[in-house]
């Protein structure tokens, strides 16, 4: 079941989907050429809380670190264009190889393209910047990075997300 919060009240599960469908993206060109803004507003969207907080906590994490050496003005632009590739290179990839043309109307959603982005700018500006994570200790920003990059292309055709993982390496 979908809930979105806006401001005050929820929407309820069937009128929430109905919603998301004018604004979720999906692959198939026919399709988005009726609703080219979703190219932008799938990824302010979620329909996961833990999606949404994962994300968030990446974007705190790693924003802060890119915001501290070249400030909000470039950061900004740094997660709508890293969205905007996520969702071009999905749908170039959907439309090209025929393992995923089944699934070209499968919606996608969520900031993890932008935050990926984010995430690799980050670790190429300073890549031995340091996190402390917990368990782990001190662990350099480019590994946390390339663990992500190399999840997400081993994860493409295991995980049942394949434009997701696509996204995320846009």
């Amino acid at each position: 079941n979908i809930i979105l919060l806006f401001g005050d009240y929820m929407m309820s599960a069937n009128y929430g989907s109905k919603f998301l469908l004018h604004f979720e993206m999906v692959a198939d060109v026919k399709a988005m050429l009726l609703k080219p803004w979703a190219y932008l507003t799938y990824m302010f969207l979620h329909t996961s809380v833990f999606h949404i907080l994962f994300n968030m906590l990446f974007l705190k994490a790693f924003g802060d670190v890119l915001k501290e050496f070249i400030g909000d003005s470039k950061t900004v632009p740094i997660f709508i264009y890293g969205g905007l590739a996520g969702a071009i290179l999905m749908t170039v990839c959907y439309n090209t190889f025929p393992v995923f043309a089944n699934e070209l109307l499968r919606p996608t959603l969520g900031a993890s393209a932008g935050v990926m982005a984010i995430t690799v700018a980050a670790a190429t500006l300073v890549p031995d910047y340091t996190f402390f994570l917990f368990l782990l200790g001190p662990v350099r920003i480019k590994w946390i990075a390339l663990f992500y990059v190399v999840l997400d292309v081993i994860l493409i055709r295991i995980d049942g997300n394949p434009g997701g993982h696509i996204a995320h390496l846009g």
